[in-house]
């Protein structure tokens, strides 16, 4: 079920498997979002939208396969709390050890 949050709220959660989940004019809608959860997307997901998300702390990524741009992730400046688990690898190539040396105070990509 996807649920959406009244302006001003910090977070936000779609888990259901969607073919598309809409992002079209997210940072006028959410522009305060702190904390997005995502389980379950058949649709893509583009990480480089994070960006789009200034006040963005908390980012949970689940069981989603097509996940793609993960590296716009390290230029999101107030995420500080990242897992990705289950995703189909997104991090392979050594694009993981640029991760590991950010700044991140939690970091869950062992298993994605």
């Amino acid at each position: 079920m996807r649920r959406r949050t009244p302006p001003g709220c910090g977070a936000w959660t779609c888990s259901r498997p969607a073919r598309s989940c809409g992002t079209r004019g997210c940072r006028r809608s959410c522009p305060y979002l702190t904390a997005l959860r995502l389980n379950g997307l058949r649709a893509e997901i583009d990480c480089a939208l994070f960006q789009a998300l200034p006040e963005l702390v908390d980012l949970t990524i689940l069981n989603s396969k097509r996940t793609i741009n993960v590296e716009a992730l390290l230029d999101c400046r107030k995420l500080s709390h990242l897992s990705v688990v289950n995703c189909g690898n997104p991090f392979r190539r050594g694009i993981g050890a640029g991760f590991r040396n950010a700044r991140f105070t939690h970091l869950d990509i062992r298993y994605a």
